[in-house]
C-alpha cells in the first residue's frame, strides 16, 4: 500500500487500497484524509488551555459515491491523536470518528465540502 506523510511530527497515512477501476474514489480519499489531518493537528481545541499535537494516526474506512449526487464521495475513518498538555504535563491517547464530503467541481479540481467530526 503506499504511504504518504504529511507532516513530520505525523504517522504516514495509510491509503485504503481501491479497486483500479476506482480512480476518482483514490483521488477523492487523498483530498479527504488531508482535510481530516488538518483538523486533528490544527483545527480542533481540546481543553480550555492550547495542547500540543504529539502524535496523529488518520485510518480511512471507506470511500464511496454518495447516491444520486454525481460527483460527490463520502470517506469515512478514524483519527487516532495523541495529546501533551504543558499545564499538567500529562500524556493522553484519544480516538475520533469522522466522515468527509468531496466533490469535483466542473473545472477537475475537488473540493470539501462537509466535515463532521464524531
Amino acid at each position: 500500500m503506499p504511504l504518504v506523510a504529511f507532516s513530520s511530527v505525523s504517522k504516514p497515512v495509510e491509503f485504503r487500497r481501491l479497486d483500479d477501476s476506482d480512480a476518482d474514489a483514490a483521488k477523492h480519499q487523498k483530498v479527504a484524509l488531508a482535510k481530516a489531518q488538518h483538523y486533528y493537528r490544527f483545527e480542533r481545541h481540546v481543553g480550555s488551555h492550547p495542547v500540543a499535537v504529539t502524535d496523529l494516526d488518520i485510518k480511512p474506512d471507506e470511500t464511496k459515491p454518495v447516491d444520486g449526487w454525481t460527483g460527490r464521495y463520502r470517506t469515512s475513518g478514524k483519527a487516532v491523536v495523541e495529546y501533551y498538555d504543558p499545564v499538567t504535563q500529562i500524556r493522553s491517547k484519544s480516538t475520533y470518528e469522522f466522515e468527509v464530503l468531496t466533490e469535483q467541481k466542473d473545472s477537475g479540481n475537488i473540493e470539501v465540502v462537509d466535515f463532521t467530526a464524531k
